[in-house]
């Protein structure tokens, strides 16, 4: 097995995971905040996200592209007081996903290993391959507060979800 190998396959999960965890959620609950209307929405971490699987084709020497940019900043300002165009954003996150596997399968050991100047990412971050890593855990990591949301709204449980389409 190669080092992309693993990385592209989290990245994958990663996707279907976001699929279970925004297929039905409503526009209303989309934007809705925990801890007192002060934590992190759904759309406000979709949005996120998408900034990072942009990260993560241009580190990957894909194509850059500004067209979501205004998506993505309107989902960053989406805060719970205002509803928003979830489904646009979900329809972004899917081209982007898109994109990422172009990358991810294309990547070289070379490309992998490459130093990178600014990441977004913690500072022990310092090769593209340690930049997937930290961006696939980062996902995961919010897929979990957004599982969080779900359950404080009374969606039905991810873990269920994730059991019930495994059996299809």
């Amino acid at each position: 097995m190669n080092t992309i190998t693993p990385i592209l396959e989290t990245f994958r999960y990663n996707h279907f995971i976001m699929v279970l965890l925004t297929d039905d959620l409503s526009e209303k609950h989309a934007v809705w905040r925990m801890r007192g209307q002060t934590g992190s929405s759904v759309t406000w971490t979709v949005g996120h996200l998408c900034r990072l699987r942009e990260e993560t084709i241009h580190l990957l020497n894909g194509p850059q592209s500004k067209r979501f940019k205004k998506a993505i900043s309107d989902a960053l300002d989406a805060d719970g007081s205002k509803e928003h165009d979830f489904r646009a954003l979900m329809d972004v996150w899917n081209e982007l996903h898109d994109g990422v596997e172009r990358v991810l399968s294309d990547a070289t050991e070379d490309i992998l290993q490459t130093v990178i100047k600014k990441p977004m990412a913690p500072p022990h971050v310092k090769t593209v391959l340690d930049a997937l890593i930290f961006y696939g855990w980062h996902e995961a990591y919010h897929m979990g507060t957004m599982a969080m949301i779900r359950a404080a709204l009374n969606y039905p449980e991810t873990s269920k979800r994730i059991m019930e389409s495994f059996r299809k």
